[in-house]
């Protein structure tokens, strides 16, 4: 299988799993071991994140702003509003769960497993990149230019 044929989107690899999206927005995995198409999901709109893998999982934003967990197996495991706020990006593994940055200055903590929402950390301005892990902080970059360390939740 060739895999630049029509991928609109970089590619997130696990074990057993790449997925990548598709040029006519269909979020496509395929298997690692002969490249053959396995499962796929219309994605409508685009994705606001291309596939990004964090820890054992790949995640995806679509238009909507939903963040997609999916697995090795390829399955999708949950979807999580962002609260139509876009990640400014890809999401990290950290103390308390998953964290990502939102345009909007917030960093959200969600379970890894549910998606469920944890914590919000308002830095009350806006984010332009992260967050980053260092030690047991993370760090996001406002529109100012100031890097900003936040505790880990």
């Amino acid at each position: 299988t060739n895999l630049t044929e029509g991928l609109g989107s970089s590619i997130a690899a696990l074990d057993n799993s790449v997925f990548g999206l598709l040029a006519n927005n269909k979020l496509v995995a395929w298997r690692m071991e002969d490249l053959e198409v396995g499962n796929s999901w219309d994605f409508g709109g685009g994705a606001a994140l291309d596939p990004v893998r964090s820890g054992s999982h790949v995640f995806v934003v679509d238009s909507n702003n939903q963040l997609w967990c999916l697995d090795d197996q390829q399955q999708l495991l949950w979807k999580a509003p962002l609260e139509n706020v876009p990640p400014v990006g890809p999401p990290i593994e950290c103390r308390q769960g998953l964290c990502i940055a939102t345009r909007t200055g917030s960093v959200v903590t969600l379970n890894p497993e549910t998606g469920e929402q944890l914590s919000v950390a308002d830095l009350a301005l806006p984010i332009s990149s992260g967050p980053v892990l260092w030690k047991n902080r993370l760090l996001v970059v406002g529109d100012d230019g100031a890097v900003y360390n936040l505790s880990q939740p």
